[in-house]
């Protein structure tokens, strides 16, 4: 499960403008335009450094003021999770005040959970996969901190002055907060502010550039845990046996952590605002702006909703698969058949399989959206395998999956993607309990 957390950031920002002219050389405030409901595509990349692992998942957005809703529609490197097809894949969410609420598509299940109106406590697990309690908090105390219009007079007085310590006005769903200003000019606006938790310390900073609003730096400072390992052990309809998902090492950053925001100019409808084009974090400004941030997300593709999903329409809103329901049998085969013997494979299976995949492949020469054709390749892929039909997958789905990839400047996972299933490749057939004594 993706941090609700850092993602949200998004959310937050989806109606900051740079448009108020300078007043006397002084940096202007971003206020907002408001642009109801905006959706758009996101690519995100986690990196694991304790696990030296890399992921990317690719997603559907949409957010407003008051809520957010996402369906993770594809992850890459898939091949070492075949027996659960890339995990995340089919996976929705939708938040606001009062619901939180996910729901697995291709599994057909659905949790939902009331925010806690108590605090969170400690956040235990940061990399990468979270439990969706923590997320749920998360979301409600990211509301609570939020910045709005009516908040800007007073930040700007206290940046102006220097003076410390003054409170925010309160708001509801916000713990008591005051503001520390470091500074105000013509480029920069500079503050911090911090409740009697002392994990809730921010250091803001925002960049602008021609009167816009280009970048926002922000700091936290946390506390430290231990760290460990954990896994889940999981069974569905198509995994009756179950399979253990070994989960990614748990750890709180003890130098906090640091969130880089990039923006650009979009048009949303009438209106041009500047939005997200970027995110990175890491455990440190190096880390940030070096080659191995901890999260990295591009969002493209703005577009307004005349609408937000509700909670009962997540997942189908975002439906762009265009063989959902035939991708049940694909994963029930695959479950069955993956790197056993091709001979062994039913006849009757073998043949849905390779008409699967044909189908597949034509789909995907004509399929312009990326996340979209990573997903018909790669079961074209698999299924060509299963049927023994690699010299196929080895002229035509693999490259065209590896050269999607690095057109999309994914370098790092096409070479693990190829690495995973070059080790499935030379131990095909021989699963557990059929190797020889």
């Amino acid at each position: 499960m993706v941090s609700v957390a850092w993602l949200t950031i998004a959310a937050a920002l989806v109606a900051v403008a740079g448009d108020t002219p300078p007043r006397g050389g002084v940096a202007p405030w971003p206020f907002g335009k408001d642009v109801g409901a905006v959706a758009f595509d996101g690519v995100i990349e986690v990196d694991a450094p304790l696990a030296g692992a890399k992921s990317v998942l690719f997603l559907e957005y949409a957010v407003s003021p008051r809520a957010l809703a996402y369906s993770i529609v594809w992850a890459e490197p898939c091949w070492k999770t075949i027996a659960f097809p890339c995990p995340p894949t089919g996976t929705s969410l939708y938040a606001d005040e009062s619901d939180f609420v996910v729901r697995q598509a291709l599994n057909d299940v659905e949790w939902r959970a009331e925010p806690s109106a108590g605090p969170r406590g400690t956040f235990m697990h940061t990399c990468g996969s979270y439990p969706l309690s923590d997320s749920s908090l998360a979301y409600r105390e990211g509301r609570g901190r939020r910045l709005s219009v009516n908040d800007i007079p007073e930040i700007e007085a206290v940046a102006r002055s220097k003076a410390f310590d003054s409170p925010l006005p309160h708001r509801p769903g916000r713990p008591p907060t005051r503001i520390s200003g470091v500074g105000i000019d013509a480029e920069s606006i500079n503050f911090s502010f911090h409740t009697e938790r002392p994990a809730d310390r921010r250091q803001f900073l925002y960049s602008l550039e021609g009167g816009r609003l280009k970048t926002i730096l922000t700091e936290s400072h946390e506390v430290t845990v231990p760290v460990g390992g954990f896994e889940i052990e999981a069974k569905t309809p198509e995994f009756p046996d179950g399979v253990v998902i070994e989960q990614l090492p748990a750890r709180y950053h003890s130098d906090g952590r640091t969130v880089l925001v990039e923006f650009s100019p979009q048009s949303i409808g009438d209106v041009e605002v500047d939005l997200p084009e970027r995110i990175r974090v890491g455990t440190q400004k190096r880390q940030v702006v070096g080659p191995d941030p901890l999260r990295r997300a591009t969002m493209s593709n703005y577009r307004r909703l005349p609408e937000m999903p509700s909670a009962e329409t997540i997942g189908s809103r975002f439906t762009t698969d265009p063989l959902f329901e035939r991708e049940q049998t694909f994963r029930k085969l695959t479950a069955r058949h993956w790197n056993r013997p091709v001979a062994d494979v039913d006849p009757a299976d073998a043949a849905w399989l390779s008409t699967f995949a044909d189908d597949c492949l034509r789909m995907a020469r004509d399929e312009s959206r990326l996340p979209i054709r990573l997903k018909l390749l790669f079961m074209a892929i698999a299924s060509d395998l299963m049927v023994g039909n690699g010299a196929r997958a080895d002229a035509e789905g693999l490259p065209a999956h590896d050269r999607a990839l690095r057109e999309a400047g994914l370098g790092v996972i096409a070479d693990v993607a190829a690495a995973q299933l070059a080790e499935i490749r030379a131990t095909w057939g021989r699963v557990e309990g059929d190797a020889e004594e």
